[in-house]
């Protein structure tokens, strides 16, 4: 997962249980001869803390299951789902290109600033998080749900800021839905057979069939004048 991870277990809405910074536990380093480990370790625990005070307990926020599951495995901050995105906005909470699954089962991860810094510049992807109703048509319409771990095009979007505890600061992305290229949980779909193309001659071209067995004509998403 890279230097300074911090998990938590925010499965039944739990302090931390399981902490590393790395390799190495947070108790055993805080207690460290070396100064720079400890403080390291002090500056890692003090921003887990407050990212925990800004996420409710399992089940809360009544959320779809995939995007209550990726919540607490990424520590998606409660303040990412105050506001409803409208038209063919999205929101989308940025995570690093190396944590597939932070913390692993109901885990919550917090990287140090530089390794968070980094990943705002260079890492493309992200949870969808929320989306406007003409979006969720688009979405919808190619298998794409909220929860899914998406990457996107632009390298430098609008940061809209959600939660602010203790000095730390976390934002969510605001994108127009032609700003995603890919989702790994829809080839996921496809791989196992779950979701699938068909071609409907009727009307002469391919269909999205669901795993509710749903046929879908894919509808195009809007895209911006700066392409």
């Amino acid at each position: 997962m890279g230097e300074g991870a911090l998990f938590f277990d925010l499965a039944q809405g739990n302090t931390a249980r399981q902490e590393s910074v790395g390799g190495a536990s947070i108790a055993a380093q805080l207690k460290s001869k070396d100064e720079q480990v400890r403080k390291h370790a002090e500056a890692v625990k003090r921003q887990s803390d407050a990212m925990a005070k800004c996420m409710s307990k399992r089940g809360a926020l009544k959320l779809p299951k995939l995007l209550e599951q990726r919540r607490l495995e990424y520590g998606i901050t409660d303040g990412a789902f105050k506001f409803q995105p409208i038209f063919d906005r999205i929101y989308v909470h940025q995570v690093s290109e190396y944590g597939e699954q932070a913390g692993g089962s109901d885990g919550l991860v917090v990287f140090t600033d530089r390794q968070s810094a980094a990943d705002k510049e260079s890492c493309p992807q992200g949870i969808l998080v929320a989306a406007g109703l003409q979006a969720l048509d688009a979405l919808a319409s190619h298998g794409v749900e909220l929860g899914h771990m998406c990457t996107f095009i632009r390298q430098a979007p609008y940061r809209k800021e959600v939660d602010r505890k203790d000095g730390y600061r976390w934002h969510v992305l605001v994108f127009q839905v032609g700003d995603l290229d890919g989702s790994s949980d829809l080839r996921a779909a496809y791989l196992s057979g779950e979701t699938r193309n068909e071609w409907d001659a009727s009307i002469g071209e391919h269909v999205l069939v669901d795993r509710r067995g749903k046929r879908w004509k894919p509808k195009s998403a809007f895209r911006g004048a700066d392409y």
